[in-house]
């Protein structure tokens, strides 16, 4: 019996060993899958900028369709090359796509769309739409943003500030869509004198006219990006609308499709997603022990520490939640400032943290079936924002495909909305004050 009884104890000595290797071998996979993860958020397949060359032809979405080429090629729609300097003197490109002269001439004001791209992705993610503007009269700016397409970009870390190359998910690019929108201020203002590519960008303090109107329009990384640079300039800017007495916009009318709260809301949505794959068996076990929770955390940390957004997000923590205001000394003096901090907003660290400041009509979009950010980012958006404000939730549109998914819809709810907010008034406003 006493043989007996010791022979459980063998086996089990002997395999605990066994276990703690798979256990550990695991648990490596398990790290290795975090930081691959983290490493494709920061640099998304599909991101291949060719700063000065040409726009690549490689991992194009299927709705692009053959609307991967310049205007003309695509649409028949005449445009220009142009190129401006940002405010840290990197050179950004675009196109200028000016509207149909016989639908611009009927019209007192002069608009200009400026379309702002997700992550990754470059000017021709609004190609398709600048043809509903164009017939309308209205010109369209379609740009790259720093790191992106064949504008100038960051040098690898360590040769640049961290991040590098990589992209931030808006805390950088906003200042690339606060110059754009100047710099289309610029363009309308030369309309009738001058080649739009010989406007000089250095000298960005255009400020909005009866007759000159700026709608922005972005998407995913791009509607982020405009909303925090229309938040950031509305209280920094000097000016001041005299009609209410209230800080300039930066733009007229905003159009937001697909933004998400915060580069860490995005980012433990992400993780989740990818956790319901790779516990796909053990998973109400994993659950149980928090394996689960603790992998999100981790892989949310690392995208956020890859992204640059790691101290933002701190910070909002550290602002938002008492309890941890204690350990705010902590940050100032072991947590060393921001990389690129003077890229980045002194206020506002997220889309949700600054959608209440913005200054103009804003349209939120969204899609039903977009597994990449929940449509439920759009609906906290749209509450936070302040009058006047619209909402339109697509039930079959996915991940940037609104346009794809119901075009119709799509030129009567954004088109609608502009002439609504931006010609409409604007044409009231000169009839009632004749100049």
């Amino acid at each position: 019996m006493l043989a007996l009884s010791r022979e459980p104890l063998q086996w089990m000595r002997a395999l605990c060993p066994v276990a703690l290797v798979m256990l550990g071998v695991w648990l490596v996979l398990l790290l290795l899958a975090s930081v691959a993860l983290s490493r494709k958020i920061a640099f998304p397949p599909w991101h291949d900028p060719h700063p000065g060359g040409e726009l690549t032809q490689y991992w194009m979405p299927l709705a692009w369709s053959t609307y991967t080429y310049d205007p003309m090629r695509s649409l028949s729609l005449p445009f220009e090359e142009v190129a401006f300097r940002n405010r840290f003197g990197r050179t950004l490109r675009g196109w200028w796509v000016p509207g149909d002269p016989a639908a611009a001439s009927a019209s007192d004001v002069r608009v200009g769309v400026v379309c702002v791209h997700g992550g990754g992705r470059d000017r021709r993610a609004f190609l398709r739409q600048s043809v509903l503007f164009h017939r309308r009269g209205w010109h369209t700016l379609l740009f790259d943003c720093t790191n992106h397409g064949t504008s100038d970009g960051c040098k690898a870390w360590p040769r640049s500030r961290w991040p590098g190359r990589a992209l931030t998910y808006g805390t950088r690019e906003w200042a690339d869509v606060a110059d754009a929108v100047q710099f289309a201020r610029i363009l309308l203002a030369r309309i009738d004198g001058g080649n739009a590519a010989e406007a000089d960008a250095t000298s960005l303090n255009a400020v909005s006219s009866p007759t000159t109107k700026v709608v922005l329009m972005g998407t995913s990384q791009g509607a982020v990006s405009c909303i925090l640079a229309a938040a950031h300039e509305r209280l920094s800017t000097p000016h001041v609308d005299d009609r209410e007495r209230r800080p300039a916009s930066l733009a007229d009318a905003f159009v937001a499709e697909n933004a998400f709260l915060s580069p860490a809301h995005l980012f433990w949505h992400l993780s989740g997603h990818v956790a319901q794959r790779i516990f796909i068996g053990p998973q109400r076990y994993a659950a149980q022990l928090g394996i689960v929770r603790a992998w999100m955390l981790l892989t949310t940390a690392l995208a956020l520490f890859r992204t640059g957004n790691l101290g933002v997000t701190v910070e909002l923590l550290l602002r938002t939640h008492k309890r941890l205001c204690a350990f705010r000394w902590l940050l100032r003096r072991y947590v060393p400032e921001r990389p690129g901090a003077a890229q980045s907003f002194s206020g506002f660290a997220s889309a949700v943290d600054a959608v209440s400041h913005i200054g103009c009509p804003v349209l939120f979009l969204h899609g039903k079936r977009d597994i990449i950010v929940p449509y439920q980012h759009s609906l906290q958006l749209f509450q936070l924002a302040k009058q006047p404000r619209q909402l339109w939730i697509s039930e079959s549109a996915g991940h940037t495909l609104l346009y794809h998914a119901e075009p119709e819809a799509f030129e009567r709810r954004v088109c609608g909305f502009i002439e609504e907010y931006v010609v409409d008034r604007s044409m009231s406003h000169t009839v009632s004050h004749p100049s």
